[in-house]
């Protein structure tokens, strides 16, 4: 479970509601079914040690829930929920290996 501060509001966001965590610059863009978080001035690989092993670490920038995900393409992840993230395709087989290691 995840507080975010954003603004001077406090939000708590579950494990089991995250989709996709994705690095930009010095933001993390924490991408829930309902909406989008964005938590500033962090590295990814803080928050990956908050997280439990449900999430895998696809990309150096990338992190996604293997438990949301409901097929991996090529280039890409789509999620239970409609939402999808493009990436490359090492990323995707590293993925795929993984789900089937399950």
């Amino acid at each position: 479970m995840l507080y975010l501060k954003e603004n001077a509001n406090v939000y708590r966001v579950t494990n089991d509601d995250i989709l996709y965590l994705q690095q930009n610059g010095r933001h993390i863009s924490i991408v829930t079914s309902d909406r989008e978080y964005t938590l500033r001035k962090h590295k990814i690989r803080d928050v990956e040690k908050m997280l439990g092993e449900r999430f895998f670490k696809c990309h150096s920038y990338l992190i996604v829930n293997k438990d949301k995900i409901k097929e991996v393409c090529k280039n890409e992840v789509l999620f239970d929920s409609g939402h999808s993230i493009g990436m490359c395709y090492a990323a995707a087989l590293r993925l795929r290996k993984s789900l089937l290691n399950i």
